[in-house]
């Protein structure tokens, strides 16, 4: 049995994680025209976009509050369903491992050895990280795709660890060590953060906040985000280190400057980007952005019903070239605060926020209930807030394989309850007449 939660941490509420978010975007509206300058890009922001970050921190707030407030506690789960969700989390595993494997022989075959590897950590040459990623490891529909179900493995896994699979540990770290290499030769950081983030959250649901604990470490949960974003910047400069800073070492004193810089770069100019997108072409024909798991799906993609078949422009190749054009092609994140607007115009935002807010609301009081839908898609949740400044994590494409496959569980559980409680209902015996 989960345990009902004893302490209250401030910094796991949705709402709290999306104003972090708006105070990124008040950061950039600040930055001066100079400071944008040296990111090889003008700024586009303006004050009012900070008044309608605010207004979406509200409209997204009310959707939390209201899911908070109304319907009921989500059940906890029952320990016997466990058995059945070990075989869903081998699928899972065995999907992913399956996926780096095959993408491993294509690297081994496009010319890829321990020597690249010791060219990428020497520093070497500039292009290095570029030709890993562009000519050994091209991104594969259907293998690149396979290797997303690792987010699904891990939060099952780390569930059932902390319920007493204690075998699965291996095959957990395993995960890790394999997003971690993804990381570090593939620049691609977010591989290993999508794994550690949502495993971290569940652990601490079901270790930490449902058991007695003492003052200091009660204090060290309240505070334990100013020790994680100086920690986080100094892993962002570890993997910059091997990625851009060849390109800009010149121009800088030490690493440690030009983390500081490239840091919040991605923040600020991924904001920017929004600005600039609205102001040079406005809301898409039809919703792209927050949609954008069902346009790049490859079957539809390159069907008939394709965006750009059915509208005649291609969202991607559009945002391209206006950053060649007007911004900085190297920072191209296109600011999650924008894409609501960019897909549903400013006033079509604000229902897009409030649904949000309530979704986001409604796994939040599972999590905090122990309930196992809960423990699975707030950890999602948190962590697309969390990226929320630079991208809208949950619409995109790396999340699809295993926002699927967890929906499958859903209705597994569902039909596993249904037949139980048919199985409980009998038939009396016809009366004498």
């Amino acid at each position: 049995m989960i345990a009902r939660p004893r302490h209250s941490v401030w910094w796991l509420h949705p709402a709290v994680l999306f104003g972090g978010a708006v105070v990124t975007l008040a950061i950039a509206v600040g930055t001066s025209d100079w400071g944008f300058q040296l990111y090889s890009t003008r700024k586009y922001l303006e004050p009012w976009h900070l008044a309608m970050g605010l207004g979406a921190w509200g409209t997204f707030a009310l959707g939390v509050w209201l899911a908070m407030s109304t319907g009921k506690q989500p059940p906890r789960p029952a320990r016997q369903l466990d058995d059945g969700l070990v075989s869903w989390f081998w699928l899972a595993w065995l999907l992913t491992i399956a996926g780096y494997g095959i993408w491993l022989l294509i690297g081994l075959k496009n010319g890829f050895s321990l020597g690249t590897i010791r060219d990428l950590l020497q520093g070497g040459d500039a292009a290095t990280a570029d030709m890993i990623k562009t000519e050994i490891f091209p991104t594969i529909p259907g293998v690149t795709t396979a290797t997303q179900f690792g987010i699904a493995a891990i939060l099952l896994g780390t569930w059932l660890y902390c319920r007493g699979r204690t075998n699965l540990r291996l095959p957990l770290l395993l995960l890790l060590a394999i997003a971690a290499a993804r990381a570090l030769i593939y620049s691609e950081r977010l591989a290993l953060i999508e794994l550690v983030v949502p495993a971290f959250v569940i652990v601490l649901r079901l270790w930490v906040l449902g058991k007695p604990l003492s003052s200091w470490p009660r204090l060290s949960l309240q505070v334990l985000p100013l020790v994680a974003v100086p920690l986080v910047i100094v892993l962002f400069g570890m993997f910059e280190s091997f990625r851009s800073w060849q390109y800009h070492m010149e121009n800088f004193d030490s690493l440690a400057e030009f983390t500081i810089w490239r840091f919040f770069g991605y923040y600020t100019t991924a904001h920017n980007n929004g600005a600039m997108s609205m102001m040079l072409r406005g809301p898409w024909p039809i919703p792209y952005s927050t949609f954008s798991w069902f346009w790049e799906f490859p079957l539809i993609e390159n069907s008939p019903f394709g965006y750009q078949q059915l509208v005649g422009i291609n969202p991607a190749d559009i945002h391209t070239d206006a950053l060649e054009r007007y911004g900085n092609p190297e920072l191209n994140n296109d600011g999650g605060l924008f894409t609501p607007a960019r897909d549903f115009g400013w006033i079509g935002s604000g229902p897009f926020w409030f649904i949000y807010g309530y979704l986001a609301g409604k796994a939040y009081r599972g999590f905090l209930g122990g309930s196992f839908t809960g423990c699975m898609f707030y950890p999602m949740v948190l962590l697309a807030l969390l990226e929320l400044p630079r991208l809208q994590y949950l619409s995109a494409t790396r999340t699809f394989p295993s926002m699927m496959l967890l929906f499958a569980i859903m209705t597994w559980l569902a039909w596993k309850e249904f037949r139980g409680a048919t199985g409980r209902l009998t038939v009396s015996a016809p009366g004498n007449v």
